[in-house]
């Protein structure tokens, strides 16, 4: 039995076998163009379609979460069009005669890295929403969306990071709880998590051997239990029959 400390982002306890959330992050590889006329139109095509992609998961999110929590993916469709950010796309396009997908990463990189560097914690928040837009507009242009490894069944989710898109887009019948290397208790992924009463904890530099075992989170403590032994198992499971318990009071 191993336990770890982390961050919690609620304090909900789960219990299950942990799975490793794989993603296809492709590379984005630097590529010279003559023809930047078509890649700035081929940019505006993704970017369409980007803002469609965005619309559905914005109504997935009010019926998921409700309208407070789902107008972050309205700020996404604002910042999406915001001039600076297209600008700063479509002057690398024309200036550098470079592929859409590099001058879309490094607009991520470039407007990402400035609101992390601000003092005021919820404009540091929009760091985590640039990169998850310029996520949507490269995955648009590349054609192929965004790849992933999903469970069969319910499961503790072990993954580095979490966008507000993809939080929104898993199944979460399939989630018992989330568990992260990176993240933040005050960003949008957080506010969404909690909105939708999903145990969550961050800041667990797992493994990848930990796929497939035995794990407890408890979110009050903040901790991930890894192969617990029957008596960690038993306090859990009691402590979320009189959760349960307690709400069926209420």
């Amino acid at each position: 039995m191993e336990q770890y400390q982390g961050r919690a982002i609620n304090d909900k306890i789960a219990i299950g076998r942990t799975f490793l959330y794989r993603k296809n992050n492709n590379p984005v590889l630097k590529q010279h163009v003559e023809e930047t006329d078509a890649e700035i139109a081929r940019l505006e095509t993704a970017l369409n379609a980007a803002l469609t992609r965005l619309n559905q998961i914005y109504q997935r999110a009010l019926d998921e979460v409700g309208a407070d929590d789902a107008a972050i993916f309205a700020v996404h469709k604002i910042l999406l069009r915001d001039r600076d950010y297209l600008d700063f796309i479509r002057s690398m396009v024309c200036q550098e005669q470079v592929n859409a997908e590099y001058a879309v990463n490094a607009a991520g990189a470039h407007f990402s890295e400035k609101f992390a560097r601000m003092e005021d914690r919820y404009m540091r928040s929009r760091a985590d929403d640039i990169r998850d837009i310029s996520g949507q507009l490269t995955a648009a242009l590349s054609g192929n969306g965004i790849e992933t490894r999903e469970p069969d069944e319910a499961v503790i989710l072990l993954t580095d990071h979490l966008t507000p898109s993809e939080t929104v887009l898993l199944d979460k019948s399939k989630i018992l709880a989330f568990v992260t290397r990176r993240g933040s208790d005050d960003s949008h992924t957080a506010f969404l998590i909690r909105a939708m009463q999903i145990p969550a904890i961050t800041g667990i530099h797992f493994q990848d051997d930990w796929d497939g075992r035995m794990a407890v989170i408890d979110g009050s403590a903040g901790t991930i239990t890894i192969d617990p032994d029957p008596g960690t198992l038993e306090k859990a499971a009691d402590r979320m029959r009189q959760y349960r318990q307690r709400l069926r009071i209420l």
